[in-house]
């Protein structure tokens, strides 16, 4: 079988996603440099400052819309096109009707994003088709130096903090005399994040709501993870296992938890279940295999 052509269509004012910059680092390294390097999919980048000419698209299997939440930009011309769509979601709670509306009139035949599909249906209706994934979880960006040599005494936490809808396990973890808050003052954006969180055992991956990439980041670089699991954020969703591959957190109990780690940091079983993170991290949600999650999708819709 040949493989797919594929085109992917994003704004041409998301200039951090052409250049890499830091808020962005993830989505660069997966739909520009990692798509691009796939062996399963014919890959052609449309930034969209070039004139859409709509017949072209139909010399292609797959369209990939990266900004159809993008209010100020009319995909209308898409819907005469041959190609099968599917197109990334902006986070759930910013899912709007008129996203709806364009998924439905182009046809979209899915959506995707990082988002849980928990989360992600409280705003778009099951008509709709959904897949998570991760971004841009690649072992070059993601370190994992030697367990001794790294910080023991102490949970890392990082990120938004001081908001009750999607924060609240997350600022509470900071007022804890054994955590450490480090925010995006210091520095550890995109690309420099890894080296941040490879300097401790322990980490905190905490959303209210839902999946954040620290889900997927903190095993990469072969930290004991602490992540908040709990009825409304679709986290118990991933592949982790308490005890085995992470350890679940919530705000009943999530004090005693870490309490049972820092009070026995050096027990061999913390290292254990940091190297079981690891693993299954590599095995379902590193960058390539996540790129044959994709590549089967779209085998399946054209």
């Amino acid at each position: 079988m040949a493989r797919p052509k594929v085109a992917v269509l994003f704004d041409c004012t998301d200039r951090g996603l052409i250049r890499g910059a830091s808020y962005v680092g993830n989505s660069y390294r997966f739909f520009i440099k990692g798509l691009k390097a796939s062996e399963r999919l014919n890959i052609v980048l449309h930034p969209l400052w070039v004139v859409p000419k709509p017949p072209e698209y139909n010399r292609y299997d797959a369209l990939i819309l990266l900004d159809l939440w993008n209010t100020q930009r009319d995909y209308n011309y898409l819907a005469d096109c041959h190609a099968a769509k599917i197109a990334r979601g902006p986070d759930a709670h910013k899912i709007t009707p008129g996203f709806i509306d364009k998924c439905r009139t182009l046809p979209v035949e899915y959506v995707f994003n990082m988002c849980s599909h928990k989360y992600v249906r409280n705003y778009l209706p099951a008509d709709i088709f959904y897949r998570q994934f991760f971004f841009g979880i690649t072992v070059a960006d993601h370190p994992s130096p030697p367990w001794r040599s790294r910080i023991a005494d102490k949970l890392l936490v990082t990120g938004t903090i001081k908001s009750e809808r999607h924060y609240k396990l997350r600022t509470a973890c900071c007022d804890l005399p054994y955590t450490e808050y480090v925010g995006r003052d210091a520095g550890y954006t995109a690309d420099r994040f890894g080296a941040l969180l490879s300097q401790y055992r322990a980490t905190v991956a905490a959303c209210t709501t839902d999946i954040v990439y620290k889900y997927a980041e903190s095993p990469m670089c072969g930290c004991l993870t602490f992540m908040e699991v709990n009825e409304q954020n679709g986290c118990d969703e991933l592949l982790y296992r308490d005890g085995e591959s992470a350890i679940f957190i919530n705000e009943q109990n999530y004090r005693e938890r870490f309490a049972e780690y820092i009070s026995d940091h050096q027990n061999p079983k913390w290292q254990a279940i940091a190297a079981a993170g690891y693993q299954c991290t590599l095995d379902n949600y590193e960058q390539g295999k996540e790129i044959n999650r994709l590549a089967d999708l779209i085998e399946s819709i054209i």
